[in-house]
Parts: C-alpha cells; sequence; structure tokens
C-alpha cells in the first residue's frame, strides 16, 4: 500500500525536481562559466597564435567546398536593379561593340633591335575576379586541363595589394606606377614582341598594343605548349563570412612554361613548386615577366640564382627567392589584405565594443570634416558594434593589440584594422572598407574616407621636382600621416636626390643626396656625415615624389640613421630579433656569394641566436655576431641582452643598456642597428675602468663580466635535436671551414 501511495504522489514530484535540476545547472554554467572572450571555431588549418605579423604567415589551408562559401553563392545578393548596360556583345561567335562611337584601329610598329629569335610566347589570361577558391569550385575541368597537359603550377597563396581590380592590375602591368613609360606591354614592345590587350572596360585607361582580338580567327591550342601560359585572377569576390573574405584577397595563379623547357630543364618545375608553398604577390609575378623577358633568354632559361631587380618590389617564380619569412610584415601587403592567419577571439566586452566602435565613428567624421566633405555627405553615427576580434591570445601584460572591428552605422556598414598601444594609449586605424553601400550609385561620386587628402596632394602638385625624388622631410611626413597638411612657405622641403639625377632648384628644396649601392642591403644619404636606412621599404608615387608608405616605420629607420663608423675595440655584433636578416647566414652558407666561411651557429631565433664567421684570408679573426633581446616585464621593456650558450645546455644574458637613440653600421653589407654611444655600454660591462688591462688567470666568458645573468637551460632533447649544441655542428664546421 505504501509503495502503490508513493509511486502515485512522488512520482511527479520527483520528475520536477529533476527538470528544474537540470535547468538550474544549464543556467548556473551559462552564466558561471561564461567568459570574456569567446574562441572563433576553426576554418582554417593553422592560425598563428603569436600575433608575429613580421616573421610567421600561418597560409590559408582550408576546404573549398565549406558549407559557408556554397551559402554564400547561392545567396549572394543581386545587382540586377543596378542602371548598367552591356559595353560588348557576342552572338554566333561574333564580337561586337555596342558602344556608339568606340572603334578599333591598328598601328605599324618601330623596326625592333635584333633578339634572340624564335623566343616563347607569354600570354596571359586574366580572370577579373577570381579566387583560388572559387577557380577550385567553378573551373574543375580547365585547372585539370592545364595541369594535366601543360604541366601547370598553381600559386595557391597569392595575396592582393590593392583594394580593387585596378589596382591589383597596376601592380601586375605598371609596377604600381601609373606611368605609361613602365608599361610591361612596352617593355616586351621593345624587345621585339607583338603585343595584344583585350579589355571590355571601356572607361579605364586601357594600354597601347599591337592588335586586339578577333575570336573568328580562332586560337592553335599548340601554341600554349610552346609558351608561358599565366591564367590568373585579379583579386577574388566581396563576401561576408570569414573565408569569403579570404578568398577576396586570394587571387587565383597558375603558371605553364613551355614544354621544351619542362623537358630540358625540370629543375625549374620544382624551384616554382617550392616557391608555390610560400606567400606570394603580383609583385612576384611581375618580376617573373620581367625575367622571362629581359634576363631568362641569356642564360638559356637556366639560372635559378636570386634576381634583385633594380626598381621592383618583387622575385621571380622561376628562381630562388629570399630565405627572409615571406610574412605580410616583409612583403608590401596591408594589413587589412593579408590572408596570413591570426588565431582571432571574440571580444564581448561590451564597454570596448562600444568605446571603440565610437573611437571609429569619430575617426571617420573628423576624416570628412578634413576633407571639407561635410556639406556633401552625412554625418555618421554609431548604431550598433557587431564585431570585435582581437588577434592572437589576450595578454592584459601586451603593449600592443590589434583587433578587426566592425560597426553599423545609419547608413551603412565599415570595418577595419584598428591598432591599440596601451603604454601611450595611441589608437590607430587602418583603411576604412564599407560593404555594398554605394554599389547603385553610379550617377555620383565616390568618396574614399582613407584618401581624402586635398590639402597635402595640392603642395605636392604645386612642389614638382621635375625629376624623381624621394620625400624624406620627417616634419611633412608627420602631418602628411595626419592628413593635415598646412605648411610654412618659407620653409624648404627635405627631399632625397639620387646622386645621379641633375640637380634642381635648392630656393624651394633641401637637397640629400642618396646612392643605392649595389651589393648592399641599404640606402647611403649624405647628411651629417652619413646616414643608412633599408633598401626595401614600400613606397607610392605622387608625380615625382616617391613617398614611404608606411610613415611611421619610415620616420624611425630615417631618426637611427646616424652611421657610426667601428671603433676597433671588439669582433662582437648583434642586431635586434626584429630587424635579423637570416638571409645573411644563407648567404655565408653559399661559398661563391661570399667572402666569408660559417664557423658555427648556436642556438634559436626566438631567445638564443648567434653565429661565428671567419674571413676566407688567412691570418684574420673570427667574428661573432648575436641577435638582441628585449627582456619584457608588465608590458615594459627593462633591459635588452644578447645570448650566450654553454656545452651543458646553460643559457646566459649579457645585458644592454637601454641607451636612445639608437644608430646604423654597416657589416658585410649589412645594416646594423647599434648604440650611439658605446662608451656607456662598455661602462656597463666592463666597469667605470673599462680601458686599463685587468690580467687575471681566472677570466671566464660566462660570469667574470659585470652584465651576465643566468636565464635557464636547454634540455638534452633540445641540445640534441633543435641545434644549439657545438657537438651537432662539429661535422658541419670541418665541412665549413
Amino acid at each position: 500500500m505504501h509503495k502503490i501511495l508513493w509511486n502515485k504522489k512522488s512520482k511527479p514530484i520527483f520528475f520536477r525536481i529533476l527538470v528544474y535540476g537540470i535547468l538550474f545547472q544549464i543556467i548556473f554554467m551559462l552564466f558561471v562559466y561564461k567568459t570574456e572572450d569567446q574562441k572563433e571555431e576553426p576554418l582554417f588549418l593553422e592560425y598563428d597564435a603569436t600575433n608575429n605579423y613580421m616573421n610567421v604567415c600561418s597560409l590559408p589551408v582550408y576546404d573549398y567546398w565549406h558549407p559557408s562559401i556554397k551559402y554564400e553563392i547561392v545567396d549572394q545578393k543581386s545587382i540586377d536593379k543596378c542602371p548598367t548596360e552591356p559595353l560588348t556583345e557576342l552572338v554566333n561567335g561574333t564580337w561586337r561593340i555596342l558602344e556608339k562611337g568606340m572603334n578599333c584601329s591598328a598601328r605599324k610598329p618601330k623596326i625592333p633591335p635584333k633578339f634572340p629569335e624564335n623566343p616563347p610566347n607569354v600570354v596571359v589570361f586574366l580572370v577579373d575576379s577570381l579566387s583560388t577558391g572559387a577557380a577550385k569550385r567553378s573551373l574543375p575541368k580547365t585547372l585539370s586541363t592545364l595541369s594535366s597537359q601543360l604541366e601547370a603550377v598553381e600559386f595557391p597563396f597569392v595575396n592582393k595589394i590593392g583594394e580593387n581590380s585596378l589596382a591589383n592590375k597596376m601592380v601586375l602591368w605598371f609596377g604600381v606606377s601609373v606611368s605609361p613609360d613602365v608599361s610591361i606591354f612596352e617593355e616586351f614592345k621593345d624587345h621585339g614582341f607583338m603585343t595584344l590587350h583585350v579589355d571590355d572596360e571601356n572607361h579605364q585607361k586601357g594600354f597601347k598594343a599591337h592588335h586586339y582580338l578577333n575570336l573568328n580567327n580562332g586560337f592553335c591550342p599548340n601554341q600554349l605548349q610552346n609558351s608561358f601560359f599565366i591564367f590568373m585572377g585579379a583579386q577574388g569576390l566581396n563576401s561576408d563570412s570569414e573565408i569569403g573574405s579570404v578568398e577576396a584577397n586570394n587571387p587565383f595563379l597558375s603558371i605553364s612554361i613551355p614544354k621544351k623547357l619542362r623537358r630540358k630543364n625540370p629543375t625549374v618545375l620544382e624551384i616554382m613548386k617550392q616557391n608555390s608553398r610560400k606567400l606570394q604577390t603580383h609583385f612576384d609575378t611581375r618580376a617573373t615577366i620581367l625575367d622571362i623577358l629581359k634576363y631568362q633568354p641569356a642564360a638559356i632559361f637556366n639560372n635559378r640564382t636570386l634576381l634583385e631587380i633594380s626598381g621592383e618590389r618583387g622575385h621571380s617564380y622561376l628562381r630562388r627567392q629570399p630565405s627572409l619569412p615571406r610574412t605580410c610584415g616583409r612583403l608590401p601587403i596591408q594589413p587589412e589584405y593579408c590572408i596570413c592567419q591570426v588565431e582571432k577571439v571574440t571580444v564581448t566586452d561590451e564597454n570596448l565594443r562600444n568605446r571603440f566602435g565610437n573611437l571609429l565613428v569619430d575617426h571617420m567624421n573628423e576624416l570628412l570634416d578634413r576633407s571639407n566633405l561635410t556639406s556633401i555627405c552625412e554625418k555618421f553615427e554609431l548604431r550598433k558594434t557587431l564585431s570585435l576580434l582581437h588577434h592572437g591570445h589576450i595578454n592584459p601584460s601586451d603593449t600592443n593589440h590589434t583587433y578587426d572591428l566592425t560597426i553599423l552605422t545609419d547608413f551603412a556598414q565599415f570595418k577595419t584594422i584598428l591598432t591599440h598601444n596601451k603604454n601611450v594609449d595611441q589608437i590607430l586605424f587602418a583603411k576604412i572598407l564599407n560593404g555594398e553601400a554605394g554599389d547603385c550609385a553610379r550617377q555620383h561620386d565616390l568618396y574614399s574616407l582613407s584618401n581624402n587628402q586635398t590639402r597635402c596632394d595640392d603642395l605636392l602638385n604645386e612642389w614638382d621636382p621635375e625629376i624623381p625624388v624621394l620625400l624624406i622631410d620627417l616634419d611633412f611626413l608627420e602631418n602628411l600621416k595626419k592628413e593635415d597638411c598646412q605648411w610654412d612657405e618659407t620653409k624648404r622641403v627635405k627631399i632625397g636626390v639620387h646622386v645621379k639625377e641633375a640637380m634642381i632648384d635648392t630656393t624651394q628644396f633641401d637637397i640629400v643626396l642618396y646612392n643605392r649601392p649595389e651589393g648592399k642591403d641599404f640606402l647611403e644619404f649624405f647628411e651629417d656625415g652619413k646616414r643608412i636606412i633599408p633598401k626595401r621599404f614600400e613606397t607610392r608615387k605622387f608625380g615625382n615624389f616617391e613617398i614611404p608608405t608606411n610613415i611611421q616605420k619610415f620616420m624611425e629607420f630615417y631618426k637611427r640613421s646616424k652611421l657610426v663608423e667601428c671603433l676597433g675595440l671588439e669582433m662582437d655584433r648583434d642586431t635586434s630579433e626584429e630587424n635579423y636578416n637570416p638571409e645573411y647566414a644563407e648567404k655565408v652558407l653559399r661559398k661563391n656569394e661570399s667572402k666569408f666561411d660559417m664557423r658555427r651557429m648556436l642556438g634559436k631565433l626566438e631567445d638564443s641566436h648567434e653565429i661565428t664567421v671567419v674571413s676566407k684570408e688567412e691570418g684574420t679573426p673570427a667574428i661573432d655576431l648575436f641577435v638582441m633581446y628585449d627582456y619584457v616585464e608588465d608590458g615594459k621593456v627593462i633591459y635588452r641582452y644578447i645570448p650566450g650558450l654553454n656545452n651543458d645546455g646553460t643559457k646566459y644574458r649579457y645585458t644592454h643598456l637601454l641607451l636612445d637613440p639608437s644608430c646604423a653600421a654597416e657589416m658585410h653589407g649589412h645594416l646594423f642597428w647599434i648604440l650611439c654611444n658605446p662608451i656607456e655600454q662598455l661602462k656597463h660591462e666592463y666597469g667605470p675602468l673599462w680601458y686599463r688591462d685587468h690580467p687575471t688567470s681566472y677570466f671566464a666568458w660566462n660570469h667574470s663580466g659585470k652584465n651576465i645573468v643566468v636565464a635557464g637551460n636547454f634540455t638534452e632533447e633540445e641540445m640534441e635535436n633543435n641545434g644549439p649544441t657545438r657537438r651537432k655542428y662539429s661535422n658541419f664546421q670541418k665541412n665549413l671551414v
């Protein structure tokens, strides 16, 4: 009786308690275990969690058929209502122009000079908006044919340079410059080639070519077997998904070389395949085309050594490329276009999201005000911060933080990359991108929030120096960076003029002569004795002015560029981890490219790297070169140090003073940053009487100095497998010295 009564009365109560208990646990877990930062589900094979923009690039390897991409294709927004009209028509194999007043014409070419007989053709088939992923999904038969019949090599990690197709085509055909004198078509015509160009965008400035395409003539497939055939896209289609945003910046590229070269020189395919696994840009595609035209014919297309083409920013796919890490930080790729995958964490702190969102809106309104556009443009107001993604793991002690920021205003959606320096509370915005808000505004002018520097442009036009010059005036560059170019007309503007250029009027300009020495990685400026800065920094052209793109970086280079000659007191050298150039070690290892041999290479690049070189001339001492590192606590640099390593794995740090500013020095054609006053460091290392002899039989390299700190140990496995052991390099040393 009691058992039956319990079942009837207690069973519903028991189930209620069970249900309520489960609900309570779910609510408890949602609120108690809620974190401020939520990790995104991984869509790519690898992500960089260190946010090391200069030295790390996790290439975007992903599923080309991911559901988010298929969804974007099915549900993409239509522009059917936009007032567009076709410019051309193709009916029954016949192509004709619909625009009245347009015509085609041909010109008789000049008689070219003599060139090698029967050079291979170069055919570039460029599809405007074709990403690597889109090509894989939409053109499988075409790609299969290119691979099987032409042995084409695909380059899946090409990064676009500019925002739109025109900007990226300028990189390919002009190397960014818009001067018609440097068109790659002109280069080919000057070398005896017939040129052909087809473009259905008649409202854009085209290129002069020998002929335009007549589809009725047909095209012989065998021609492709005897040609360099480049099948490529300028950029990808824009999309709102995460993968889609990568594809927008990842144009397709496939290159086939002539069949006879594939058979005669199989190593070229191997070099191309090696380069295809690295980050590339169309600067490199352009360098490849120039290599095919100008440099490879003399070597019968057998040259695989590194080629630096004067005035170019890329490196040929047919040759070995520099051994530096190919990252967006080192290549001319802006952060907003970078396809290297950084681990991103969703920030849910509403205060921070609203703060950054309002700062971006204030920044956009300020740009409108500076550009005198407030009378024709609406003022922006923040409606919502749609997304805030932090690059890499969030470490509160870090000084610099980078975010992807997307906001919604009353009129449109905007996206940018935001960098926050916590030490000085400085916030910088990259280029501001808008979605499809202006797609149908055909009859109206569109203004870019990032490029409305009217006053700056007016001044540069007014100052036209009539010969190519480099703008190095730090005061004007600072104004240009702030987009506020008010200038005292009585003040001369400092410019760099190459030593081979003609002199110009000095009443307007303060002229600093500079040189670009061959075989060295820096420019020489003849000011205050001599200054040297790295050669490879990105610039943009404005008339005859060449202007640094990353103004802040250039200003830092120039401020610490004063050359300090060697005191002759020591043979040790160091360079900071950020500026260390691994190409130096590779150059020494290639015996025919250096006057030095490698004696040893120790430690890891991230915290303990050092190398020793010795001259090939007899009777000369060995030279130790160290990487200098920052020791940071609570986001602040406490000291700098160079490493030392004992045979037992003990790591040492030789501390250096934080002296500012730093200066520059030269070592075997490479630039090194050093202290402007090395005497202070000598006192720190050896004491105030550093200049005296201190005879002793007990001096030891790892504990007698006054600036030595013990910093842990390498494990036996690290000593054996990762390289910081003298035993591993004993045979290495015998082979090299």
